[in-house]
């Protein structure tokens, strides 16, 4: 039974880490620490909760560099020199 329970142990375990991710925060100031431990108090949440949530809602927020990719890669695909010469050509009224 030992080498079957460890190796269920071991799916279990690739099984919850291939679902989740974890993160481990190192050297946290002691004064930020208790300011977050506070607001997820006051939020009615776990610390790990509240961390969770709000790390979901900054990963949901596009960086600039994010923006600008893709609205670089949106006006190379869809708008040609053509287009364009055709636009500044109907603005001079030619």
């Amino acid at each position: 039974m030992g080498s079957s329970w460890t190796a269920l142990q071991k799916a279990l375990k690739q099984r919850y880490h291939a679902c989740m991710a974890t993160v481990q925060i190192r050297n946290l100031k002691d004064e930020a620490y208790a300011i977050l431990r506070r607001r997820a108090e006051e939020s009615g949440r776990s610390l790990q909760e509240y961390l969770r949530i709000r790390l979901e809602e900054e990963a949901a927020q596009p960086t600039i560099e994010e923006v600008l990719a893709e609205a670089r890669a949106s006006l190379s695909s869809s708008v040609s020199m053509e287009d364009i010469l055709a636009v500044q050509r109907e603005g001079h009224g030619e």
